[in-house]
């Protein structure tokens, strides 16, 4: 792949959109194209034949220099040795190209994560060798990323800490979190999803609390973004990092119960998720050319749908704008807002799908919003019983496609689809249910 391919696209691009490309541009068409071809799936065979032998190499050199500095085994993790080669190819090109490099987390991470840095310091000089360019800082900081990554992992893997996802509600953005913060950190141990007061409550099972709004614990606690920003993904690294590895917490174990009464629990918890999944899918509700002319307006007609009399509209309406003002969840990409809470005046679990006839702007960012997603729940509802809408919340972020059709597919497809996750929901309690039983 060369600047003359690139050429040739840029002169399609330019006569389908009417718009003239710079030559400058050229050079970064190039390097995306040359990134292309050195991706590859963490699910090929070992030796990585998608890409070239020397890439490989290269990476390997690189960490081995690493584990001298760090004292770690740092290609432990397929998943974050896949990710680092696939970032070196692009980089590649980039430095052969003489492509400026851009990192506006460097400061932050030469801050906050100084000895990993000047590590990836000393390993730029193979990459400088490789490319016979000088690497410049910017680069480093992303190399320090990577190796401030695997070697977090390096270390958790002698004893995973063990952390506590939640929310305001333990419902919706803290299911969105704990998709995310699974992806960035594989090793560490995700005991539970719960709301804020839970996690209080809960705090001596774990070694750090990940919370999308305050909570006031006597552990570790960093509040993030429902979506994990890059610098929430840096304070996260940064609060393992002070962990002391000697004063791990373990696990409270259960007092042995008579096994008739962890039967009648275990039949309880499997009643709660059942009732859970028949409610949400019974109260399904998908609105087209939904009529809205703000997130303040969409929360009013919300709030009258999904409730009976004008008082109760008047609650909801008002525990809807609080859980807002904790933090607007936006697909900012998608246009898809997230309204969510447990209220005091809804009976049952409610999912909502409005699509609206006019985009509307979001509260909080310069976002056009083009449909909302509404999970509604009681106040009082257990963690068993939310299963069903977290299982929704999830899929936002793990299930690929999910968002575009929740914004724009046939009320018929995302009914049908919606269907299927309550399917597959249902199907693996029943398996675990069976197993549990059996186990009495």
């Amino acid at each position: 792949m060369n600047i003359e391919t690139a050429r040739t696209l840029a002169i399609k691009l330019e006569q389908s959109f009417d718009i003239v490309i710079p030559e400058d541009e050229m050079g970064y068409i190039t390097m995306h194209l040359k990134g292309a071809e050195t991706r590859l799936s963490v699910e090929s065979d070992p030796y990585y034949e998608h890409v070239s032998f020397e890439l490989v190499k290269l990476a390997r050199d690189v960490l081995k220099m690493a584990e001298s500095e760090t004292g770690f085994e740092l290609k432990g993790n397929s998943k974050l040795f896949a990710g680092f080669i696939n970032h070196l190819g692009p980089a590649v090109e980039r430095l052969r190209l003489g492509l400026d490099i851009r990192n506006p987390l460097l400061a932050q991470i030469k801050e906050q994560y100084g000895p990993t840095f000047e590590v990836a310091r000393k390993c730029s000089t193979l990459l400088a060798q490789f490319t016979g360019k000088e690497v410049p800082e910017a680069e480093i900081g992303y190399m320090a990323m990577h190796i401030g990554a695997m070697a977090e992992y390096a270390a958790a893997q002698k004893k995973p800490f063990k952390a506590l996802i939640a929310c305001a509600s333990g419902m919706g953005t803290s299911s969105l979190l704990s998709v995310r913060v699974k992806r960035e950190f594989p090793a560490l141990q995700i005991i539970d999803v719960v709301s804020s007061s839970e996690a209080v409550r809960l705090e001596k099972r774990a070694d750090i609390i990940i919370s999308t709004v305050e909570v006031d614990s006597l552990i570790p606690t960093v509040r993030v973004s429902p979506l994990l920003s890059s610098e929430d993904i840096i304070d996260i690294r940064k609060t393992l990092s002070q962990l002391d590895t000697s004063k791990h917490t373990q696990h409270v174990q259960q007092q042995s119960l008579d096994p008739s009464v962890r039967l009648t629990e275990t039949l309880n918890t499997h009643k709660e998720t059942l009732t859970g999944i028949l409610d949400l899918t019974q109260g399904l509700v998908i609105r087209d050319g939904y009529t809205s002319t703000s997130v303040s307006d969409l929360i009013h007609h919300i709030a009258t749908t999904f409730t009976a009399s004008t008082e109760r509209a008047h609650v909801l309406e008002q525990e809807l704008h609080e859980r807002e003002r904790l933090g607007e969840t936006v697909l900012s990409q998608d246009g898809l807002i997230l309204l969510h809470c447990r209220s005091s005046v809804v009976p049952k679990l409610f999912l909502g799908v409005m699509r609206f006839a006019h985009p509307i702007s979001a509260a909080s960012q310069s976002v056009d919003l083009y449909a909302a997603i509404v999970l509604l729940a009681p106040k009082d509802s257990s963690k068993s019983y939310l299963e069903a809408v977290n299982e929704v919340s999830k899929s936002l972020i793990d299930r690929p496609g999910f968002v575009t059709r929740v914004v724009s597919g046939s009320a018929a497809e995302l009914t049908a689809e919606i269907s299927s996750l309550m399917k597959d929901l249902y199907t693996r309690k029943i398996e675990q249910y069976m197993m549990e039983v059996e186990q009495l």
